[in-house]
């Protein structure tokens, strides 16, 4: 049990192929830590936040507030993140506070006089999940929300606000960042691309930290939930069986 007059923070993103955990401790990220889990992500996941919780110090119920990205993103792995938060939250009757993950990738440019920041998060193949923020103040502002678009319609959606330059940024751009580079060149804007970035468990905790020090009021841990805007991906059957009627002998 500690006696810090600091609160602790527990930070968790679990939407995209990296996740990502971390431990505030008032305003400062005391340990972060972010793994590829490739596919595995029920396995380690507990495993690494307890190790995180050592490192820093502290037992689960010496932390003051929870924070988890909601995605979008992987459907499993956001639901294996926010589920999980959810029961700490209400077991301990700690404030929770859900993030959603394209603002946080956005979060990451804050103080970025102009530009347009425009995060995309793999969806399916030829779509991509994005929402437009400018990040001149200390929190990002949405111009448009989170939802799904094909390239063409986000290329529409990011020239419809004529910025002096575009940052896409995010997992989507591994795939589509040179693609989307080229359609919005073609609309004469400046474009950087940024490839490498993940939705952070310490962006997503600071920001969650200045609304629990603001004394606002979090999620319910009955009522929140994933950041769902398209459905599910299903896979068909490779092969198709056909039922054959059997023959009775009489």
């Amino acid at each position: 049990m500690t006696n810090s007059p600091l609160p602790y923070l527990l930070s968790i993103e679990t939407s995209g192929d990296v996740c990502s955990i971390a431990l505030l401790h008032g305003d400062e990220v005391v340990v972060e830590h972010s793994f590829s889990h490739k596919m595995h992500l029920s396995e380690c996941f507990i495993e690494t936040t307890d190790f995180l919780l050592k490192a820093g110090g502290i037992a689960l119920n010496d932390v003051s507030a929870f924070a988890v990205g909601i995605g979008p993103g992987s459907f499993t792995g956001t639901r294996i993140g926010v589920t999980t938060v959810k029961v700490w939250a209400d077991l301990y009757g700690r404030p929770l506070y859900g993030v959603n993950s394209l603002h946080a990738l956005a979060a990451e440019f804050t103080g970025l006089e102009g530009l347009l920041i425009a995060p995309i998060l793999p969806c399916r193949t030829d779509i991509v999940y994005s929402a437009l923020y400018t990040v001149s103040q200390l929190t990002p502002v949405c111009l448009a929300s989170a939802e799904t678009y094909s390239l063409e319609e986000l290329v529409q959606k990011v020239s419809a606000e004529s910025p002096n330059g575009v940052l896409v940024c995010g997992e989507g751009c591994r795939r589509h960042g040179e693609n989307l580079r080229g359609l919005l060149e073609a609309q004469g804007l400046n474009v950087s691309v940024v490839p490498t970035r993940f939705p952070r468990a310490g962006v997503i905790g600071k920001l969650a930290m200045r609304r629990f020090s603001a004394e606002e009021e979090g999620e319910s841990a009955v009522s929140l939930v994933p950041l769902y805007i398209a459905p599910p991906p299903i896979s068909m059957p490779k092969r198709s069986f056909s039922l054959v009627k059997p023959t009775l002998e009489l």
